[in-house]
């Protein structure tokens, strides 16, 4: 079901909808306006799609510096690192991207992502071992514990050393690069229920809401603040 909390204003005159914010299981997916975007680092690899002229979808690595076109409508589609294969993304079809950023999700977002997955041309990667499956579970629904790789190591029963080659070879990111990205997703829903900047931040395990504000500009390309300025329409896959 989708969880929305605000309400969507008028279409833009150019046929674009107000910004809108989904998330489902890992996959955060962005539309609207890159009004005040900076340069950033995504945790995760990501898809950029400008919504205006005839732009083609590109893949931005995890880590690797990225940056939007200013002002313009743009799709940014952060991927679930576990499940989303990005080499094959170019071979689906631009009107459909368009035709889904235009509606956005309905009462489904985890359907509206799934159509978006096939029209960006992403398809499944290979399942990961069990270990580091089970790992990224149990961060999924703790992401304030696990301090450490080590701790990670111990629930999979790896040593260290293992895990930590397992795991960049089954997601391409480092532990404290994943473990951040499910952080930041269990702060968003923190805030959607209500709670205060701070309050999330500390119930995702980052030090203080400075600490949240930094790793989340240099993320996305803006604070916290800044993007509930926005007004975003935010759409959650419900359990």
């Amino acid at each position: 079901m989708s969880l929305v909390f605000q309400n969507a204003a008028e279409p833009y005159t150019d046929g674009f909808a107000p910004s809108r914010l989904v998330l489902t299981g890992q996959r955060t997916v962005f539309m609207g306006r890159a009004h005040g975007i900076a340069a950033f680092r995504s945790a995760v690899p990501m898809v950029v799609l400008p919504l205006e002229g005839a732009g083609r979808p590109s893949v931005i690595g995890a880590a690797s510096m990225g940056r939007v076109p200013p002002g313009g409508a743009v799709l940014l589609y952060f991927s679930d690192p576990l499940r989303d294969e990005l080499s094959t993304v170019g071979s689906g079809g631009t009107d459909e991207l368009h035709a889904l950023a235009r509606t956005g999700p309905a009462e489904d977002p985890a359907l509206f992502v799934e159509q978006l997955r096939r029209a960006l041309g992403i398809t499944d990667r290979s399942a990961p071992h069990p270990a580091v499956a089970r790992a990224a579970d149990a961060i999924g629904r703790a992401p304030d514990e696990f301090a450490t790789l080590s701790d990670a190591a111990t629930l999979s029963g790896l040593s260290p050393d293992r895990f930590r080659k397992l795991f960049k070879r089954d997601t391409g990111l480092t532990f404290s690069r994943y473990r951040q990205w499910r952080r930041m997703g269990a702060v968003v829903r923190s805030v959607a229920r209500g709670d205060s900047l701070t309050a999330a931040a500390h119930g995702a395990g980052f030090a203080s809401s400075a600490h949240l504000s930094s790793a989340f500009r240099d993320m996305f390309g803006m604070s916290p603040s800044q993007l509930i300025a926005t007004g975003a329409a935010l759409h959650l896959e419900t359990p």
